[in-house]
């Protein structure tokens, strides 16, 4: 057993399956091969705004047979009516920029004016708000940070987590949440450094309405969005500690994993879990925390190709530190586990 961990790094008239595919618009079967250190690493080919593909991080692919786009067809063509595509996009410099972040100020403002007043916000706003971060631009991702669209959005979604009946309110905000931070790493890390632990909070509170029922409507689509900026914070070398440090985020994520509500949701939190257990300082405490080991274990048995293949990256995240060897060996189906996943490939 080594001791090397793997890094596992539009119309407004919404589509789900075209928000989840575009980001990964040319995206290849990764190849393994040894990386630097002997960490196991996946090479990509070109270049795509998605920050999971930086640099392994860890498979992705969905050509093997395994995920498939189809529980992804739902159109939630209610909840957006206007239409703002980034390859509408013609940037004029300076001029451009400048309106854009008067645009962008309005919006913060707006959604700052509702979260205070503990109201949603109008049809026409959201739609507003929607097209103005539906698009594949890391560099406006980033002028959205730096306006402060996440702080309102996080700000927003406080508010309207204490109003009854806001399923369809909260899927609005975490689909914008999880576009704004596909915007580059060291944006993202100032957003966590302002609000991370306040939104991974509020974060998690959404994780288990939509796990324990409490949201009727599509629980899937709102898990999907949750999960995936847990991921792009994982990306974070500052955000990895912090984050394994909160038990509520690592039982959120074994809920996850255990549920079937979601299987791209469940190879998500995987890949976050895996992520976070890249980082020396986390992996004995991960092993040890109720049900996380069992709970990849289980994943490893039952679930598609790429779902396998995450929960061995997971495990073997966690092996790498000489301190767990004995209690997952121990551990029970662990052996198993790992005898299926080699000979599995």
């Amino acid at each position: 057993m080594g001791n090397s961990p793997i890094q596992t790094g539009t119309t407004a008239e919404y589509d789900s399956a075209e928000l989840d595919v575009a980001p990964r618009r040319n995206e290849k079967v990764a190849t393994w091969g040894a990386g630097p250190g002997g960490a196991v690493s996946a090479g990509h080919g070109g270049n795509t705004s998605d920050p999971r593909d930086a640099p392994r991080e860890p498979l992705r692919s969905y050509s093997d047979g395994g995920a498939t786009r189809n529980d992804d067809e739902e159109t939630y063509d209610e909840y957006y009516t206007s239409t703002n595509r980034d390859d509408q996009y013609i940037d004029d410099g300076k001029n451009n920029k400048r309106r854009r972040g008067k645009k962008l100020q309005l919006l913060v403002d707006v959604l700052n004016q509702a979260a205070v007043a503990k109201q949603s916000l109008s049809q026409f706003e959201y739609d507003e708000l929607h097209n103005e971060v539906n698009h594949e631009n890391e560099g406006k991702h980033d002028d959205e940070i730096e306006a402060g669209l996440a702080t309102a959005l996080c700000r927003l979604l406080e508010a309207v987590l204490i109003m009854p009946n806001t399923d369809k309110e909260v899927a609005k905000i975490c689909v914008d949440l999880e576009l704004v931070y596909r915007c580059s790493d060291p944006s993202r890390d100032e957003s966590f450094e302002a609000i991370g632990l306040e939104l991974v909070h509020l974060i998690l509170q959404v994780l288990d309405r939509c796990v324990d029922g409490t949201f009727k409507r599509e629980p899937e689509f709102i898990l999907k969005r949750v999960i995936k900026v847990f991921g792009y914070f994982a990306l974070l070398k500052s955000a990895r500690v912090p984050m394994a440090n909160n038990t509520g985020m690592l039982d959120g994520l074994v809920k996850v994993v255990n549920t079937d509500i979601s299987s791209m949701a469940r190879v998500d939190a995987i890949w976050t879990i895996s992520n976070l257990a890249f980082t020396d300082a986390n992996r004995v405490k991960m092993a040890a925390h109720p049900g996380l080991v069992g709970a990849l274990i289980g994943a490893s048995a039952r679930g598609h190709t790429e779902t396998r293949n995450e929960a061995a990256a997971a495990l073997m995240n966690l092996a790498a530190a000489s301190q767990n060897h004995d209690k997952l060996v121990y551990h029970v189906g662990y052996l198993s586990a790992l005898r299926n996943l080699l000979a599995s490939g």
